[in-house]
């Protein structure tokens, strides 16, 4: 059997009223109450540092899966830009060799479309105009 220490301690109105209500409640005494809250409490707030722990690592593994999943969005998007400029090569070059687009306007087309990519990507896609 456990030894049982006296101890006082100094506590709000509100608190020994609380704590003399859940002991007439619970149908135990005014020591057993305390006991049973002081022990509940400490459960709980290793329980709460416990969730806390599983809460992190939750997120964590959110976190890691949506930039897993960006770097996948990131990589169609490459692939697709490779092959919207190979689409769009092919088709200058077609127009230059049936005579549609001059010689001397290439470079104006190629150096205006790449101009206008890069201020595409540096206003965050929005109309330059």
């Amino acid at each position: 059997m456990s030894k049982k220490q006296v101890k006082s301690y100094t506590l709000s109105t509100e608190t020994v009223k609380a704590i003399e209500a859940y002991a007439a409640n619970s149908g135990n005494s005014l020591s057993q109450g305390v006991e049973y809250l002081i022990l509940r409490g400490l459960e709980n707030t290793q329980i709460a540092e416990q969730l806390t722990d599983r809460v992190t690592q939750h997120i964590n593994r959110f976190i890691d899966s949506d930039r897993k999943n960006t770097d996948r969005l990131i990589s169609v998007l490459v692939g697709q830009t490779r092959s919207i400029g190979k689409i769009y090569g092919v088709v200058i070059t077609a127009a230059v060799r049936e005579g549609l687009i001059k010689q001397e306007e290439l470079e104006q087309i190629y150096g205006s479309g790449i101009k206008k990519c890069i201020a595409d990507l540096k206003s965050g896609g929005q109309d330059n105009g």
